[in-house]
């Protein structure tokens, strides 16, 4: 399978469930199978991955397991995955991708705004993404630039300058 998959020019990830999507691509030990390291040689060469729900979230590094917005300000985060719509924020390895932030989908349908703020703020990342439904995230990676397209856009926060205070007084 390997072999054939350094062949393609484009793989579409599905929707679903993320994390079967990457244990299928990783290894338990958390190495790569032959697979994922054919996908990132079809990647570095220019070939184009996108996805959909899943598909989307297994882009970023680390990824969304779970989680609500809720339950991630009231609890943080977490690695120790409980459901895909309850519990903290849960992040677990991801397959990156997307390697300039936090992607997050289902953004305003699901009420995500708390879960992806509150993961983002608690690993350090400066940028976050919030993809909407009927929309995508293009990522131009040669080029390093990114397009929203679709019908409700995308969301994205810059903490580079965010402090637990400051966050505290925005969610009062």
């Amino acid at each position: 399978m390997a072999r054939k998959i350094k062949e393609f020019t484009g793989i579409w990830f599905v929707g679903g469930d993320q994390t079967r999507i990457t244990q299928t691509l990783i290894r338990q030990d958390g190495s790569n199978t032959l697979v994922l390291d054919a996908l990132w040689e079809i990647y570095k060469n220019g070939a184009v991955l996108g996805g959909t729900s899943a598909g989307a979230a297994i882009m970023s590094n680390p990824m969304f397991a779970g989680g609500s917005s809720l339950e991630a300000l009231k609890y943080g985060i977490t690695d120790k995955y409980t459901t895909q719509e309850g519990g903290p924020a849960c992040l677990v390895k991801g397959l990156g991708f997307f390697p300039h932030g936090l992607i997050d989908q289902h953004f305003n349908g699901k009420g995500r705004f708390g879960r992806l703020l509150v993961a983002a703020y608690e690993i350090g990342s400066s940028l976050s993404f919030g993809v909407d439904e009927d929309s995508a995230l293009v990522y131009y990676g040669k080029e390093q630039l990114i397009e929203a397209i679709g019908l409700n856009g995308v969301t994205i926060f810059d903490l580079s300058r965010a402090s637990k205070t400051s966050l505290k007084n925005c969610l009062i």
